[in-house]
């Protein structure tokens, strides 16, 4: 008789300890499929967050280079304008040919 019951007894834990385990296991999943959510949600928004700080220096980048260009741009402007006045004589080009031709 007391085997018996030594067998229920273990047949109890066993049976216990399977429920625990199987409730231990749905816990952990239930943690790790929440965490996981959490994990993608802040990495959206990090990713948001570097592709609109990516954006802005791109855009403020190409503002600059563009402020270059003009410059870069009024600078030979100015340059050809000075060669071209050297060249003339400071004289218009139709008035020198014109002038030469009489």
């Amino acid at each position: 008789m007391e085997t018996n019951f030594n067998d229920k007894l273990e047949q109890q834990c066993r049976e216990l300890q399977k429920k625990i385990d199987e409730e231990i296991e749905q816990q952990c999943r239930a943690f790790r499929e929440e965490f996981d959510e959490k994990l993608r949600q802040q990495r959206r928004e990090m990713q948001e967050e570097f592709d609109e700080k990516l954006r802005q220096q791109r855009q403020e980048m190409k503002e600059k280079i563009d402020e270059k260009v003009k410059q870069i741009d009024a600078k030979i402007k100015a340059m050809r304008t000075n060669v071209y006045g050297q060249m003339t004589g400071g004289r218009r080009i139709f008035e020198t040919r014109s002038t030469s031709c009489r």
